[in-house]
């Protein structure tokens, strides 16, 4: 895999270096979501065979609104080209949903918020954490080649005299 960050690594990294401005973190932890699941699943679907005529069809529709939303994305495509779904992650899926509602309700509303309660900057910063949690998990689906290079790092610590 490239070792130049990818783009939702760079939005992730983003989301958080805009804390404590909670709408727009929470936007760019979406966004690097979407950015995510969708490139994973472009890199998945060779593999399976899936003719490309039915892979633009279901993701390039004429009108945006008949395309697979991102929560359908981690979900039935994910499954069927991976055997899992993020669903089956409670805390992850719930995590997903958290994130999923508070940046509507930003982006439409102006406020970020879960259900009425407005989202503190603890709770906007779990849901960013939550989203490169789902970003590993979901990695860890992938095949090698299409993993993230990880650096091991060792090093030893010696008192000095």
């Amino acid at each position: 895999m490239d070792s130049k960050p990818q783009p939702w690594e760079m939005l992730i990294l983003d989301a958080q270096a805009l804390l404590p401005e909670i709408g727009p973190s929470l936007v760019l932890a979406y966004a690097a979501l979407e950015a995510f699941v969708d490139s994973c699943l472009d890199k998945l679907a060779p593999l399976a065979k899936i003719p490309d005529i039915l892979c633009s069809w279901i993701n390039k529709r004429d009108q945006f609104w008949k395309e697979p939303r991102t929560d359908e994305q981690f979900d039935v495509p994910l499954k069927s080209l991976t055997g899992r779904s993020l669903k089956e992650q409670i805390n992850l899926w719930e995590l997903f949903q958290n994130l999923r509602s508070a940046r509507h309700s930003y982006v439409h509303k102006g406020r970020a918020l879960i259900g009425n309660d407005e989202v503190s900057l603890e709770r906007a910063t779990k849901l960013i954490n939550g989203a490169k949690e789902i970003i590993n998990w979901m990695e860890r689906l992938l095949p090698e080649q299409f993993r993230r290079q990880q650096l091991a790092l060792t090093f030893s610590v010696e008192r000095l005299s």
